[in-house]
């Protein structure tokens, strides 16, 4: 009899054992499933699927947007002055959706047509590179153009346009206004002053380009920026 007993409580502790067990795959160690056996049915279905979540972009823009200048006329001289959209590009044609800088179209400028440069600005740049030559500087003029005037920088285009100031003497409140100038004027409210104010400091202005003397009229000196003149 006890016997039996023991063999009927051996069955039912197995028995709970296999109701409970969880199937473990070999490639299995952090608790994670491990690589799925997958027939063609199952890769048909899932190429499928994400075949059907594919969709076109809502509205009347194209899937592929381009922002750039418009073949077509958005001038504005407040709001849209280098007459900028959204559109296509395809190159080589005279589609009126283009919005690409190609330069060879300069519609949409109003009184000013004729900007080939579409409100970009080029920039000299310095060549450094010696290629291991030892040359006199009469013999390496590449190396020796004037980048002191770039911060009176400004374009022949029809119109002035630029980024810089009449000249570096101006004008100036000193520590009275903005921020980062700690000298005063010598008397009254301002003194003449041959500098420039720091980044972000637009409380003085030249009074014909209308550009502060801050940082950004030096911003490609030398391509690496410039510095607080003080």
């Amino acid at each position: 009899m006890p016997k039996a007993r023991s063999i009927l409580a051996l069955g039912l502790i197995l028995a709970s054992a296999l109701c409970c067990a969880v199937p473990v795959l070999a490639q299995e160690s952090d608790g994670s499933p491990g690589e799925i056996l997958r027939n063609s049915q199952h890769t048909r279905e899932l190429l499928n699927s994400r075949a059907a979540r594919l969709v076109t972009s809502a509205g009347p823009d194209p899937d592929t947007v381009w922002f750039g200048h418009s073949y077509t006329n958005h001038f504005n001289a407040s709001t849209n002055y280098w007459n900028l959209w959204t559109g296509v590009n395809r190159p080589g044609t005279n589609d009126s959706n283009n919005a690409i800088w190609d330069w060879d179209h300069s519609t949409g400028f109003g009184a000013f047509t004729g900007d080939s440069l579409a409100g970009w600005w080029p920039i000299r740049r310095a060549y450094s590179i010696t290629g291991g030559l030892t040359l006199t500087d009469d013999q390496r003029p590449w190396w020796a153009h004037d980048m002191g005037n770039v911060g009176n920088y400004v374009i022949n285009a029809g119109l002035k346009r630029t980024f810089g100031v009449v000249g570096y003497w101006h004008h100036d409140a000193g520590s009275a206004v903005g921020t980062g100038v700690t000298w005063s004027p010598l008397a009254g409210s301002k003194s003449a002053w041959c500098g420039l104010r720091q980044h972000g400091d637009n409380s003085i202005k030249d009074a014909v380009t209308g550009n502060p003397y801050n940082q950004t009229v030096l911003e490609y000196q030398n391509e690496s920026g410039g510095t607080l003149a003080q």
